[in-house]
């Protein structure tokens, strides 16, 4: 807080790209230079951050509880206004957000239902502002030898206290199940070296039937194949013969596989009733930069060299709710990291889908930490909504995940197979959660709270 606004920019924006490329640098199996890029961008917010805490505060004097306290209100709002417009710029980009940290504590994170991830994220800055500014605090007073009561720092824990409580009462209050279905997720391990191979696509046709109808003995609800899982586009004759075939027994199926209409390419999903009902799709709506397409790239037409497509992808508009034919029970699908969107499960929740279902490959990424931060981020989709998610990967994390946020049953990376059919739990809904209904509005506080807080003391500093 004694440095220089301009040190203090170049030190977050240091820090900021430094901290991404160590968390994202998995991304580089991809792109290498997509992934620097990328860092830079994120690390702006990081560099943003740093300068506003030393312009508006570089004066600011820790002994006094009440301007702690205020700094650690704003300075949380001015996070979480960073990571809001992070998820929306350009695409967005709403990865590995503070909050998510706290994957894994789920009396935590129930305060998701209200106010979503961000809430979280909110929480976690204000704790650790509050313990920066009760260390020099702590050391001054050592010092002068006068210790004082913080109140500062039993208002952070405060806080949590109250995420604690609402966490363990949420947990303990669950609505009863009201249907349990048998959703059979096909893993086929196969490298990302022979999916886009065309001497391997029969082998990958091949090792898709044989799993399907190898799981199809286990008598499954609903049987699913993960993300870009056919070799060609679903129109192309080799993809409807070897589908058309599977469709004689008359199990639903969930198909990753490419949709494309007058030359244009979609990421999408076909879902296959059990009858000979025509399919129906889901074009993927959040495309990944630099992987799937290149963020401005209309505009700097030479860094759609930076994606590993001869092709860019378009995005869909629409998000359908699919409906189980015996069942009558409704879900929505998600594709690779849409699951880190709020917007897309919040929709598929207003649209009535009972659960969701992620496709996603992280192959891409081999042996990283990039398929567990995957999972990690859906979790917080499946609080927010109180619904339960089962995700399909090609090699990764698959799951299911229920309505606390807890991870149910997994299946082992890196193999082939399928686990025995994951037994979905759906529960009552009597009312769609506060964060279902109203969504970012705790954003829109952070975002008043921060323009407000800034006014005042870009005032006050001006006067001294």
């Amino acid at each position: 807080m004694r440095s220089t606004p301009r040190l203090a920019l170049i030190n977050g924006l240091i820090a900021g790209f430094v901290a991404q490329l160590i968390t994202i640098g998995w991304i580089g199996h991809v792109t290498i230079a997509g992934t620097l890029v990328l860092c830079a961008y994120l690390s702006l917010y990081w560099g943003v951050f740093s300068l506003w805490l030393c312009f508006f505060n570089r004066n600011h004097d820790s002994l006094f509880t009440g301007p702690n306290i205020r700094l650690a209100l704003s300075g949380a709002a001015v996070w979480v206004t960073g990571e809001w417009i992070q998820s929306k710029l350009i695409g967005g980009f709403p990865w590995n957000l503070i909050g998510s940290a706290l994957h894994e504590e789920l009396s935590f994170i129930q305060v998701a239902d209200l106010f979503g991830v961000y809430g979280v994220s909110f929480l976690v800055m204000v704790m650790n502002i509050t313990f920066v500014l009760t260390f020099q605090r702590f050391n001054r007073e050592i010092g002068s030898r006068k210790i004082r009561p913080h109140f500062d720092f039993t208002f952070a824990v405060l806080l949590f206290c109250l995420s604690f409580s609402y966490g363990i009462r949420r947990l303990l209050n669950r609505e009863p199940v009201e249907h349990t279905i048998r959703i059979a997720t096909i893993q086929p391990n196969i490298s990302q070296n022979l999916k886009w191979s065309e001497e391997s696509a029969q082998d990958i046709f091949k090792i898709y039937s044989g799993l399907t109808e190898a799981a199809m003995y286990t008598k499954p609800d609903l049987i699913v194949w993960p993300e870009t899982a056919t070799p060609y586009a679903y129109l192309d004759i080799r993809t409807t013969d070897v589908l058309n075939n599977l469709r004689k027994h008359e199990v639903p199926m969930l198909v990753g596989t490419f949709d494309v209409e007058d030359d244009v390419w979609y990421n999408a999903a076909a879902f296959l009733p059990s009858s000979n009902a025509p399919a129906e799709f889901y074009r993927k709506i959040k495309l990944v930069p630099f992987g799937e397409y290149v963020p401005l790239g209309k505009y700097f037409p030479y860094l759609r060299s930076l994606i590993p497509f001869t092709t860019e992808m378009v995005p869909g508009i629409a998000q359908p709710v699919f409906t189980l034919n015996d069942s009558k029970v409704t879900f929505a699908t998600l594709i690779c990291f849409e699951d880190a969107f709020a917007t897309l499960s919040r929709r598929a929740a207003l649209g009535k889908a009972r659960f969701l279902i992620n496709l996603t490959n992280d192959a891409w990424y081999e042996k990283s930490s990039g398929a567990r931060q995957h999972a990690a981020n859906a979790v917080f989709r499946c609080v927010e909504t109180r619904r339960p998610m089962v995700r399909c990967t090609n090699t990764g994390f698959t799951c299911w995940i229920d309505e606390r946020g807890a991870v149910r049953e997994t299946f082992q990376p890196f193999i082939r197979g399928f686990p025995v059919p994951f037994k979905v739990e759906l529960r009552r809904i009597i009312s769609e959660t506060f964060y279902t209904r109203h969504g970012d509005v705790f954003v829109l506080f952070c975002v008043i709270l921060f323009i407000f807080d800034s006014g005042i003391r870009y005032g006050t500093r001006n006067k001294l």
